[in-house]
């Protein structure tokens, strides 16, 4: 049996992971699938869907068809959360949680094949009510130019399609074109993240969370991408933006708590990374 470890200190998310193959080894099509309705149940079709992993990272995106059936598919197993992203429509944004615990197959011919797990989630969308109280209003909209939510869409189909290098491109153009365009900054210093362009991401993501302030995904990844570039002082800041927004999120937590150990304040990592836990 081959045994491959890979380690990095602290990943984007947190995680070792340890790999044991033998022979081939099939990847895991896990599926996570369901309707969109509104108050009247009745299908909403054509509004974007969002697949984010358990550190908030959008991993997925695509739109209901005229059913309102979306689908994400190859998936592992771990926690998602499933957005529905309402900007531009009459309805409340919503997230589910979905965790995808798929079991390994027998291993038949020197091939370990993962199970297949198939999760549904469905959402009922809620109207905005012009007279709801303060704190139940969605808290940020914006008007997109057309050129710019076309470059933005457009990078949404590439990312369905296992196209990074395009989506990336599209992105940048939305943000070219408005350059306040909160989702593209998000998303498009997201992705920076994970080719490793922390400066360029603690850039944008700045951007984004001056756009929207309520961001948690802005302030998470911006704290993620300054804690990378050793910037302790400014991770602490944007960690703990992020835990006030989302007090109950353990990733947050820890993502503070190892800021507080690289600033070396070791009784505040030991009180943060102790709430993580």
């Amino acid at each position: 049996m081959k045994s491959l470890l890979s380690f990095r200190r602290l990943p984007f998310p947190f995680f070792v992971f340890f790999i044991l193959t033998t022979g081939s080894t099939a990847y895991c099509q896990s599926v996570i699938s369901g309707h969109i309705f509104d108050e009247n149940r009745s299908p909403v079709g054509n509004i974007f869907v969002e697949l984010q992993d358990d550190n908030y990272q959008i991993s997925q995106t695509t739109r209901t068809d005229n059913a309102g059936v979306y689908f994400f598919r190859n998936l592992r197993s771990g926690i998602y959360y499933v957005q529905v992203k309402t900007i531009g429509t009459n309805f409340v944004e919503e997230t589910q949680q979905v965790e995808i615990a798929s079991r390994p197959l027998r291993n038949i011919g020197g091939t370990i094949a993962a199970g297949i797990s198939y999760e549904s989630k469905d959402f009922f969308l809620k109207t905005k009510r012009e007279n709801a109280p303060p704190a139940a209003r969605v808290i940020f909209a914006q008007e997109i130019p057309i050129d710019a939510k076309k470059a933005f869409d457009a990078a949404a189909v590439a990312f369905d399609k296992k196209n990074s290098a395009e989506a990336i491109q599209l992105l940048e153009q939305a943000v070219s074109t408005f350059p306040n365009y909160y989702n593209a900054l998000e998303m498009l210093g997201h992705q920076y993240i994970t080719l490793g362009k922390y400066q360029e991401a603690t850039s944008l993501l700045g951007r984004a969370v001056d756009v929207n302030p309520r961001s948690f995904s802005g302030w998470y990844g911006r704290a993620y991408a300054q804690y990378s570039l050793g910037m302790s002082a400014a991770a602490i800041e944007s960690a703990n933006r992020a835990v006030t927004i989302k007090p109950n999120s353990a990733e947050a937590f820890l993502l503070l708590g190892v800021s507080y150990r690289q600033a070396r304040q070791f009784e505040l990592a030991e009180k943060h990374l102790k709430k993580a836990n």
